[in-house]
């Protein structure tokens, strides 16, 4: 273990040019507003958009009552087998 902090002491600080740090966070800036490009916000809003659609199309049409259902309402309501 001593000679694992003895080689860590060898170490000489060096010169770091100027402005490096204000780089280092701008670049960090940069990176972290650039979260999703046009194009992707663009295409998940379509895809989306599409659900939402379709999701509206399958409410309507099971909502609509279906034509044999219709006809065997009809039917029945309208016989007298049960009040002779």
């Amino acid at each position: 273990m001593e000679n694992n902090l003895d080689i860590l002491r060898k170490i000489n600080k060096v010169e770091t040019p100027p402005f490096l740090y204000t780089r280092i966070q701008q670049k960090l800036k940069d990176s972290a507003i650039e979260i999703a490009s046009p194009r992707l916000i663009v295409a998940i809003s379509i895809v989306l958009a599409m659900l939402f659609i379709s999701d509206l199309l399958v409410v309507d049409e099971l909502s609509k009552p279906n034509q044999q259902s219709t006809e065997q309402g009809a039917f029945f309501n309208s016989s007298d087998l049960y009040h002779e």
